[in-house]
């Protein structure tokens, strides 16, 4: 479109909405660093300037509703971040607190120290904004949603956490009657039945991203050949599950495919937990049925800004240094909008590109999204990562139907193990190529990577996205999250 053509043009309220979203990523990422006394008036200015811009819709407004948007996520993030502050005081501190098992604690091997992150945090009866980091000595078993009090000494904290403590001496747990983590326990025990080790716990992960129980040999092994975002919960189980709930049911009816679909979405949250990859990919997928049942599409970048603004608000942490919410967004983004820009350029119209070819296309275009996030928090590049995903994605879904199968024969029929044998064969097989790619020691090379070089790398990534998608008209909206 020409320059002159915007005078009079006005754009769509996605459009608008989508720029409203930057601006408060932009000004989350800000606030931080900024201290606002008075906010009443900054709200009122920024409120006012998006309703004057929603309805004029001109390229001025577009602008406009841009710097409201900073201005609202300055705002948020200056007042969390002040909240944040008021843990800072209990640094070097002996303080007894009280919260909330936010994800599956994590058990060290040989020991009785649990690695868990709190949340709904209270010190002295004073509750407090964030997240802590915390080891916890105790021979009970501790579960996720457990409401616990521990004491010890907090200590200056790391990316989302504010403060953390090591070796906290437990002194109560309350736990809560949580119908689906009573389920996907039982189902657990059902699947350690009838499947030996690691292979069950594997297969946990696959299904409904329990790793709490995986070896830590092969923890450290999934980071080497880049594969661990296969055993977390988050947008790739889930979207395997509802691509085959919709397929499955649409033969039927429409409706039924989205009901059934939409209860697979809330179940699995709810099971496998909130983590930030998890309500990304919830809020997504969610969107995206919905526009599937309404018969049209979310433009896949409109769709990132409108998650990522609305969490990102919710919870500023995720935005400041949350390493699931942002590998999260970033592999999105590979796979729904650089993957198709690259699909595209090298097929021919009117020809769709084999399973294969696409397969390999998504996956480079995750590992080129997530990289700079990995080296960054890592220090280091996995030279084996996409191999390893073409490898081992392909075979992703039927490990995860054939542990589910040995799930219900754990629990139905637990005497007749032969029927999980074709589950431990795939995930055994899915291990010896984990273990094989992870064996080199140049399986990982040391890199450092500096906050310029990753913003001069989406930058041009960026560029040269734009280019491919004006000079080939390239239709972003041919990829979605459930078709």
């Amino acid at each position: 479109m020409l320059l002159s053509a915007w005078r009079y043009k006005r754009f769509h309220v996605s459009f608008v909405l989508a720029g409203l979203c930057f601006g408060v990523l932009f000004g989350l990422l800000a606030g931080r660093l900024i201290h606002i006394v008075f906010w009443w008036p900054i709200a009122v200015i920024a409120i006012a300037l998006i309703i004057a811009s929603l309805r004029s819709r001109r390229w001025y407004a577009c602008l406009i509703i841009i710097i409201a948007g900073m201005m609202l996520g300055v705002l948020r993030g200056s007042l969390f971040a002040e909240q944040l502050r008021a843990l800072d005081r209990y640094v070097g501190q002996q303080i007894t607190v009280e919260g909330t098992i936010m994800q599956d604690p994590v058990l060290k091997n040989g020991s009785n120290v649990w690695e868990a992150e709190i949340g709904n945090i209270r010190v002295n009866d004073a509750r407090h904004a964030g997240g802590m980091y915390v080891t916890i000595v105790s021979d009970d078993i501790v579960k996720r949603g457990d409401t616990v009090t521990f004491s010890g000494k907090a200590l200056e904290g790391f990316g989302s956490f504010q403060v953390v403590m090591h070796r906290a001496s437990l002194q109560h747990i309350t736990r809560p009657n949580d119908v689906f983590l009573a389920v996907r326990d039982s189902f657990a025990e059902a699947v350690r039945k009838v499947m030996p080790e690691p292979e069950a716990s594997l297969g946990l992960g696959f299904v409904v991203g329990q790793k709490s129980a995986l070896p830590s040999d092969l923890v450290e092994q999934l980071k080497i050949v880049g594969l661990t975002h296969m055993v977390v919960a988050s947008g790739y189980n889930l979207t395997i599950l509802v691509r085959f709930a919709r397929r499955l049911l649409a033969k039927r009816s429409r409706y039924l495919a989205f009901a059934g679909s939409m209860l697979l979405v809330v179940g699995f949250v709810f099971v496998s937990g909130f983590s930030a990859s998890m309500n990304r990919a919830a809020a997504v997928t969610i969107l995206s049925l919905l526009a599937w049942y309404y018969g049209r599409k979310f433009h896949p970048v409109k769709l990132i800004l409108y998650v990522a603004a609305v969490s990102a608000f919710m919870h500023p942490l995720y935005v400041w240094g949350d390493l699931g919410w942002l590998l999260s967004f970033a592999a999105f983004t590979g796979i729904l909008v650089i993957a198709p820009i690259i699909t595209q350029s090298l097929t021919k119209k009117g020809r769709e590109p084999n399973a294969i070819f696409q397969l390999v296309t998504e996956t480079l275009s995750a590992e080129i999204m997530t990289l700079p996030i990995l080296i960054v928090s890592f220090g280091y590049i996995p030279i084996f990562a996409l191999l390893a995903n073409v490898i081992v994605a392909p075979v992703i879904p039927f490990a995860m139907l054939l542990t589910f199968i040995a799930g219900l024969v754990g629990w139905l029929m637990p005497a007749l193990t032969l029927l999980a044998l074709p589950a431990t064969i795939l995930i055994a097989y899915v291990i010896a190529i984990i273990e094989w790619l992870a064996s080199p020691e140049w399986a990982r090379i040391p890199v450092a990577m500096s906050s310029t070089l990753v913003l001069l790398w989406y930058s041009l990534i960026a560029f040269i996205g734009w280019r491919i998608w004006r000079r080939r008209k390239i239709d972003l909206l041919a990829s979605g999250v459930v078709e």
